[in-house]
């Protein structure tokens, strides 16, 4: 059992390249990734309904925080959390999310998380390619690390079965995106989506430190 419990705590990053991806990978490269399209609907009356967009990079002072919650500030002020439980959030044109917490640095977002109602997986995949994954229970770092990752079938290309709690993470030049699958022993399942500056971590140290 303690096995189990420290293999928990391993933090254990594997990059993997696929060749079929390689050259679409090497092009996005080359070009921004645009930003996934991410609206909340937000009622402002009983019938009207006013539409809100974000993006990372969007300043604060023109960033529409009507039912945010301030969640506070730190480092001088330099990074701000606010968090918005109401409004029902949209990835894309179909998919529902909620819970969209936004923090900034410097007056500017730099990182967007929210829960989405459906698995983005193999999406982000296709869309963006190569990814780095950090697994998240034991089953699923023994399956990485025995190298058995992906799985390949008429439908494409997926994640091996026994690989159900990790995080995906795909770097590019202008954004990294996150995207955190959890599953608990009751076949609980909660997927989280994320977008933040491509250097967010070291941005972060940057503000502890000045």
């Amino acid at each position: 059992m303690k096995s189990v419990y420290l293999s928990f705590a391993i933090v254990f990053c594997f990059v993997f390249s696929c060749k079929e991806r390689e050259e679409n990978a090497q092009s996005a490269e080359k070009h921004s990734s645009p930003s996934e399209e991410l609206t909340a609907n937000t009622s402002t009356g009983i019938k009207k309904q006013t539409k809100k967009s974000f993006a990372i990079g969007d300043s604060l002072h023109l960033t529409d925080l009507n039912n945010f919650k301030y969640f506070g500030s730190f480092f001088k002020g330099r990074a701000i959390y606010y968090h918005n439980y109401q409004d029902t959030i949209y990835h894309g044109k179909d998919i529902k999310g909620s819970n969209l917490l936004l923090c900034f640095f410097d007056h500017q977002i730099a990182r967007m998380k929210y829960h989405v109602d459906c698995d983005l997986t193999s999406e982000l995949m296709r869309k963006y390619g190569s990814f780095r994954i950090k697994p998240l229970d034991s089953l699923s770092v023994i399956t990485v690390k025995s190298g058995n990752i992906l799985d390949k079938s008429e439908n494409g290309i997926s994640l091996h079965e026994d690989i159900k709690n990790y995080e995906l993470t795909w770097q590019k030049s202008d954004k990294q995106i996150v995207f955190r699958r959890s599953e608990n022993f009751e076949s609980v399942k909660s997927f989280v989506y994320e977008e933040r500056i491509p250097d967010y971590k070291e941005s972060m140290i940057y503000l502890t430190r000045y």
